[in-house]
């Protein structure tokens, strides 16, 4: 168990206690697509069963990550392809189609790479019941609550 707490936790060398979390190296590279995945999961296991839960506020916020996992991994997934047909290409000793993969290749990773670096940002919501004035006071109510007070 120590072995543990030592691999995950940075420690106060006279205390024992926890004083930190330790990152491991390239934990970037990691983490933010699979904090994509998650999203994207969430959004499909969220959404499917019931459409109208789109509007929910974490699901507009779990949407742009899950379209940047998306794209990212559409980018990569395109590079590693166009890299393996360039492959192919040059010792087929065709080197225009062979550098035309290359581009493409170059373009999918460094479409991947912008994409994974682009914060994500819901839309703000603006307010969706309108009020209506319905006394010389000034008062004003939720346009529905007028409605049936005129009835």
């Amino acid at each position: 168990m120590n072995r543990v707490k030592q691999a995950i936790f940075k420690t106060c060398p006279k205390s024992g206690r926890v004083v930190g979390v330790r990152r491991p190296e390239g934990w970037r590279r990691v983490f933010i697509p699979f904090v994509g995945f998650l999203a994207l999961l969430w959004f499909v296991l969220r959404v499917v069963p019931k459409p109208s839960r789109a509007a929910y506020p974490c699901q507009r916020v779990a949407m742009p990550l899950a379209s940047g996992f998306i794209l990212w991994l559409v980018g990569m997934a395109g590079a590693t392809a166009a890299f393996g047909k360039a492959r192919s290409r040059f010792q087929q000793a065709r080197f225009a189609t062979g550098a035309f993969a290359v581009a493409v290749a170059v373009l999918g990773i460094g479409w991947g790479v912008l994409t994974l670096q682009t914060p994500a940002a819901a839309a703000p919501t603006p307010q969706t019941t309108p009020t209506v004035a319905i006394s010389e006071m000034g008062w004003t109510w939720p346009a529905s609550r007028a409605v049936d007070a005129a009835k």
